[in-house]
């Protein structure tokens, strides 16, 4: 009897430590290995040059791309960003003052190249993360 009262509190466990180890493998450990967050810091040397964003060696088959912008400016900012020097595809304008923006924006290339348009490059401290979403 003791040995059926054990059976029975030990099955439930081992079934969700199945399914949770099936999940990881199989679901989520793509996206918590593969999608690692990078970091540009805007300076002067930056300002209205096309600077390339580039995937981690090991994502493959990219699905969107994910942007935050932080810090400070004291002028309007504008970002632009495509899949050439040549190409821009989607375009941002921030105000001045203090920036915290943020954006998911779908994207199927391995790189990205960006612009930050502004008039005195001295004059903004602005820090830009960047991952790109991948699934292997």
């Amino acid at each position: 009897m003791a040995q059926t009262r054990i059976v029975k509190l030990l099955l439930p466990y081992l079934f969700l430590v199945s399914v949770l180890f099936f999940s990881y493998h199989y679901f989520l450990k793509d996206f918590y290995w593969n999608n690692v967050k990078q970091t540009l810091k805007i300076d002067s040397s930056l300002s209205n040059q096309a600077v390339k964003l580039q995937k981690h060696a090991p994502q493959n088959n990219i699905q969107a791309l994910e942007i935050e912008i932080k810090g400070t400016s004291k002028e309007n900012i504008t970002v632009l960003f495509g899949t050439s020097k040549q190409h821009i595809i989607w375009q941002i304008s921030l105000k001045k003052g203090e920036i915290d923006f943020s954006n998911s924006i779908d994207w199927s290339s391995d790189s990205c190249f960006i612009t930050i348009q502004t008039r005195d490059a001295k004059s903004s401290n602005l820090t830009l993360d960047y991952q790109f979403i991948g699934k292997n």
